[in-house]
């Protein structure tokens, strides 16, 4: 049995950026990864927020790609033991709105996000991501949950080339049928007429169609997820027994009466305040770019992402998404985090970080925040061995230097992340 007494030094040199890469295709060849512990390990003087609160425990024992126990004192069983300095851990997060493609995956988890929510793709291409979710094996990659194709209408958002859509009359227990069919872990609806952003218009679903869609998703047992963009979407979907609403909604004010339905439905939103920022064209994303946390981290695909803007600029969207989600907040409506990447100003991975920032500003705890990105997507979409730092749970797990309980913007200071017991290399 081992025991690094200065491994918190090396773990700090890592956070700064201190990198020596060792050999080009090698999946491990960051120096600082090859340094950190891995399949089984006694990791010891760690301050742990376990997804809803910090704990009275300091170490974790991590045993073939799972938390094997959390607590004081505890025996190594023979494992090496590593001594974090007291850093903070946490469990792996959670984006719980994306549209991946295969590199996605892979820079998600160099900023901390182990697990993505997908909201709208290609069944094929998650049909073949699928079976890495019950791997607890090394990998560098985000384990994957998806909706599938979306519901929309014909000329409605979100309308893929030669994708399925629900028109008015068509049967909408078949069509919820044919996605469970290609796989879908949940359905996901898009309520969406433009109304939020000037000049732009879609056709969208209709309430009754809504109902229906809903229904036939609690008829097989599944989520319904529904895409809102206005205040009166957003109604609709809670009067059709939505089960979660994703994004905040932006095309005016909420009324007092509206958050008062939100939040006596108990429905959560996903609120995506990070991508209705970038919409606003603002200095966000250069910023974040341009973050040394940040910049030595970033892939080719993260920085175009970053440096792409949306094609007109919604300043109002951003102020009155950030207002309806201080309100609905304010109100006791759970928001959620996710990141809507890869949309104009945004990046997989790093803007899931930001979005916890941007719930901090409309008034959630950094506590709060935490959770909204760990055990509460983790219980709403059933993923019990994810977002949480108990025996069992999947050890996908994020050292930070600092105190993120207390100061969210030590998200940023990522010491290491491990997937499954094993430290993914974060080089780009």
């Amino acid at each position: 049995m081992g025991h690094i007494t200065r491994w918190d030094r090396m773990l700090a040199m890592s956070a700064a950026g201190a990198l020596l890469v060792t050999g080009c295709g090698d999946a491990r060849s960051d120096s600082a990864t090859a340094a950190l512990p891995a399949g089984d390990f006694l990791l010891t003087g760690v301050r742990i927020f376990d997804g809803e609160q910090l704990i009275d425990a300091d170490s974790v024992l991590v045993t073939d790609g799972v938390i094997a126990a959390v607590g004081r004192d505890l025996a190594a069983d023979g494992a090496p033991v590593y001594d974090a300095g007291g850093a903070t851990l946490l469990p792996g997060l959670i984006d719980a709105h994306v549209h991946a493609y295969p590199g996605a995956l892979w820079d998600a988890p160099r900023f901390g996000v182990t697990t993505a929510l997908d909201m709208g793709n290609d069944p094929d291409w998650v049909a073949e991501q699928r079976p890495a979710r019950a791997d607890t094996g090394p990998t560098d990659l985000a384990d994957l949950w998806s909706a599938g194709l979306l519901v929309t209408a014909p000329g409605g958002h979100g309308v893929a080339p030669d994708s399925p859509t629900l028109a008015e009359g068509d049967d909408a227990a078949a069509f919820v049928a044919d996605r469970i069919a290609e796989g879908a872990d949940y359905i996901k609806i898009v309520m969406e007429d433009g109304s939020a952003f000037p000049g732009i218009a879609y056709v969208s679903l209709t309430a009754d169609q809504l109902h229906a869609v809903v229904a036939a998703a609690h008829d097989h047992d599944l989520l319904a997820v529904v895409h809102v963009g206005s205040r009166a979407a957003a109604i609709a979907a809670v009067d059709a027994g939505a089960d979660v609403l994703t994004h905040t909604p932006a095309d005016g004010p909420l009324t007092a009466a509206q958050v008062a339905r939100v939040r006596e439905s108990g429905i959560p939103i996903i609120a995506t305040l990070a991508a209705s920022t970038a919409s606003a064209c603002g200095p966000e994303a250069e910023q974040l770019a341009t973050d040394p946390r940040v910049a030595p981290r970033l892939s080719g695909d993260q920085r175009r992402s970053l440096d792409r803007s949306f094609p007109m600029c919604f300043p109002e969207v951003r102020d009155h998404a950030l207002a309806n989600a201080a309100a609905l907040h304010q109100a006791g409506v759970p928001l959620l985090a996710g990141s809507d990447a890869p949309n104009p100003g945004t990046a997989f991975g790093l803007t899931l970080l930001s979005e916890l920032a941007l719930l901090v500003e409309v008034g959630l705890t950094p506590m709060e925040a935490l959770t909204a990105v760990t055990a509460a997507p983790a219980d709403l979409f059933a993923l019990p061995d994810r977002g949480r730092i108990i025996p069992g749970a999947r050890a996908d797990l994020l050292l930070v230097d600092g105190d993120p309980t207390t100061d969210i913007d030590a998200v940023f200071d990522l010491i290491a992340v491990w997937r499954n017991g094993h430290p993914i290399d974060r080089s780009p």
